[in-house]
């Protein structure tokens, strides 16, 4: 393979892998926002607000450290594919507990913590998985790209959640989780993503 088709070949990979990605955390991060901001406007209360936000974040801090080391010991692109797919499931499973109106507080908090388990373990998977995609010449421009896809999702996705949570119901917004989490599996299919064992 000559050096001009090795650099587009690593190119595609990287592109498909970081469109499909960027699809899944805005996906869950409005998602997230969205949640958040139903529960407040349903319940007007503080520290139900307090609570939803303890809840989407102690299992991220907590499982965070055993996820990476987890990431380094099993295939990278299996471990994103599981991630997406669980949190996928996850709200799936809760725009069907949302139609049927058995949607219960508890089992908000109880689905949001599920959400930032699968988090924890996709986020140091996909910041590990990109450099063994790029030559190592091209790590600098790899970690920009990561690093402007993550402050894009930032800024975007709390905005798209509240504009979407003023016009649809959360039964139809938990579905975007769903819709972006199959683009990103959908857009890991082809990639290779080698085992670091």
């Amino acid at each position: 393979m000559t050096k001009a088709r090795q650099n587009k070949a690593w190119l595609q990979q990287f592109m498909l892998v970081l469109a499909g990605q960027g699809f899944s955390l805005l996906g869950s991060g409005l998602v997230q926002f969205a949640i958040i901001w139903w529960l407040t406007r349903e319940t007007g209360s503080a520290i139900v607000l307090t609570a939803a936000a303890i809840f989407g974040l102690l299992p991220m801090i907590f499982i965070s450290p055993f996820a990476g080391a987890i990431a380094d010991r099993v295939n990278r692109k299996t471990i994103l594919m599981v991630a997406d797919g669980f949190v996928a499931l996850i709200s799936l499973l809760m725009a069907v507990l949302f139609y049927f109106g058995t949607l219960q507080l508890w089992l908000v908090y109880l689905f949001m913590m599920l959400r930032s388990a699968g988090a924890a373990f996709h986020q140091p998977a996909f910041e590990a998985a990109m450099p063994q995609i790029a030559p190592v010449r091209h790590l600098v421009r790899v970690n920009s790209a990561l690093q402007f896809i993550r402050s894009g999702v930032n800024l975007a996705a709390p905005l798209l959640g509240a504009i979407l949570i003023e016009s649809f119901s959360l039964q139809l917004i938990l579905l975007v989780d769903v819709i972006t989490a199959a683009i990103a599996i959908a857009l890991l299919l082809p990639i290779q993503i080698l085992d670091v064992r």
